[in-house]
This record gives structure tokens, C-alpha cells and sequence, in this order.
């Protein structure tokens, strides 16, 4: 895995200093698993902090939490075909966030775009991951 965190990212979202500097050098694992029966997708995160959360593609928003932080999650697929992205609002600061995980054409390769959306900015990170097998 090739990474690039924005610290700014994190910082924008009151992560404290050191948790930003240990998540800078990281090495997370995500583990996607989509059941097309059901028209799920979970997504899973093996690192300083784990976590699975499954989705309902263009089903209703479900709870999460960031640290201390709710959101309300929507799950849909890339109009692309490649991949799907996530809708986080969290109305009680007034922002959101999608995290969108696009797949290579060889889908070895995962890059994770995520942008954190408030009404007078917006801050972006990229990730990219490679296939383990």
C-alpha cells in the first residue's frame, strides 16, 4: 500500500495531534466483501482504529460513529461501475464526508478519495491501496 493522509484532513475533524501523527504512519487494511443477493457491501478496517460496517447499496442511512461523532451513512454504487461511495452527514457540526473507493481496471489497485464538505470548505485525502492476496 502507497499512502497519502492529508494531516489537514484529520486535523479539519478535531483529531488530536498524536492520533493524527500515528494515523500519518499507519498501515491499514480494508477488507470489502459485497454480497450481490442482498445488495450489500461491508467494509472493513484492520488498523490503529478497527472497524466493519455493512451497507444497504441506495438503501436508508445507518448510525455511525467517529471517535465521539455521529453520522448518518448512505451507501451507492460509482456511476462508473467501478466502485461505490459513501455519504457521512453529521448534523450536529453542520458537514459531511464521502469516502469513495474506486477499483483500478487491472482491480489490483483501490485509491480512496475522502472530502470533508462544511459551507465554507472543503478538505481532501487520497489513499491508495494494493490487492493482497
Amino acid at each position: 500500500m502507497i499512502e497519502f493522509v492529508t494531516l489537514e484532513f484529520l486535523a479539519s475533524q478535531g483529531v488530536s495531534w498524536a492520533l493524527r501523527k500515528a494515523a500519518d504512519k499507519a498501515n491499514p487494511t480494508n477488507k470489502i466483501t459485497h454480497d450481490m443477493e442482498n445488495h450489500t457491501v461491508t467494509i472493513g478496517v484492520e488498523g490503529i482504529i478497527t472497524s466493519s460496517t455493512t451497507y444497504v447499496v441506495n438503501g436508508p442511512p445507518i448510525e455511525t460513529k467517529i471517535q465521539s461523532k455521529s453520522f448518518q451513512d448512505t451507501m451507492k454504487y460509482l456511476e462508473t461501475g467501478d466502485g461505490v461511495i459513501v455519504t457521512k452527514v453529521n448534523e450536529e457540526d453542520g458537514y459531511y464526508i464521502t469516502v469513495k473507493r474506486q477499483l483500478s481496471k487491472c482491480r489490483q489497485e483501490m485509491t480512496i478519495t475522502s472530502t470533508a464538505v462544511w459551507p465554507d470548505k472543503q478538505v481532501e485525502s487520497i489513499q491508495y491501496y494494493s490487492r493482497i492476496k
